[in-house]
């Protein structure tokens, strides 16, 4: 596979990799905020995957924004001397170890002697062409409200969604979630067929499950290429990429979209999501994108022109 397929699925990687993982595991929960604030965060963009500066353990150290993780996941090789545990990841098992971090802090969001999990995603490394400490999940997101401007390439933490509403007037779309476990939910239609997607902001790509391809209305899409994808316990199965001609979420039309279908059905055997799929970069990065954790609402204005 060459560089550019394997990072156009680096993101079901993430996606399958983080729910394939208990709830029970640590993944560092973030105090609740206190007073209003708001912190606007730059971050690079690589492949649509959002990566951002933090501190890890007193150093700086590179993040991606994942909120399909449910929470801070630390990237490193498997230790013997560590806590480990099996869990499933893409296709079969993997090994999950339990950490401790001195100190984490990103934005206002601060840890301290926190137990987390530690998973080797050096493989994603290679995929990506960078280096990077870990995944920042649903932890440490789920009290806030998340503002994504893939244009210019900076995102917005606040504890008020009125401060962002006050910056960019009325919304022009408001579209109610369903949180289940850690995975923001919305139904989408396709020609008219019902469907559940979850929302993932490690997610390269929209990933869309095998068995919603023959359920799909004929027109409706076409399959561009084959792939071989290797998952996080780095075993290898074929997938086919593709396109939506149009998807249709509470009145909103998402026209040619990119899409991944594989086998999720292990992300709904952990934690019975019901999804058909996941939404990533390119449903996220078409409007000035705002998830309310708290809220449980995607609120959307037109993208700010450069």
């Amino acid at each position: 596979m060459n560089r550019s397929s394997s990072a156009n699925l680096i993101n079901w990687l993430y996606a399958c990799l983080v729910a394939g993982m208990s709830l029970h595991a640590a993944y560092g929960q973030a105090q609740p905020p206190g007073s209003p604030k708001s912190t606007r965060i730059p971050f690079e963009q690589v492949g649509g995957l959002i990566f951002v500066q933090a501190e890890l353990n007193g150093k700086p150290a590179t993040f991606i924004l994942d909120s399909g993780a449910p929470g801070l996941i630390l990237n490193a090789k498997a230790d013997t001397s560590l806590t480990s545990a099996s869990s499933a990841g893409v296709n079969g098992a993997l090994t999950k170890q339990r950490v401790q971090i001195k100190s984490f802090r990103w934005a206002d969001i601060t840890l301290t002697d926190t137990p987390v999990t530690s998973i080797d995603l050096s493989h994603l490394e290679q995929a990506t062409g960078r280096s990077f400490a870990g995944l920042i999940g649903y932890a440490q997101l789920k009290t806030y409200v998340l503002l994504l401007d893939y244009k210019a390439n900076q995102l917005m933490l606040t504890t008020e969604r009125a401060l962002i509403v006050k910056e960019l007037g009325t919304p022009k779309y408001i579209l109610a979630l369903e949180q289940t476990k850690h995975i923001p939910i919305l139904t989408g239609t396709i020609q008219g067929t019902t469907f559940r997607f979850g929302l993932d902001t490690g997610a390269q790509l929209n990933v869309f499950s095998q068995p919603l391809r023959p359920k799909l209305p004929a027109g409706s899409y076409r399959v561009t290429s084959s792939s071989l994808l290797k998952g996080a316990d780095k075993i290898t199965s074929s997938t086919e990429q593709g396109e939506i001609k149009t998807i249709s979420v509470a009145g909103v039309k998402y026209r040619h979209m990119g899409v991944v279908f594989s086998d999720i059905s292990h992300l709904n055997a952990g934690y019975k999501l019901g999804i058909d799929g996941l939404l990533g970069y390119p449903f996220l990065s078409q409007y000035l994108t705002v998830i309310d954790f708290p809220q449980k609402s995607l609120l959307l204005w037109k993208p700010r022109s450069k």
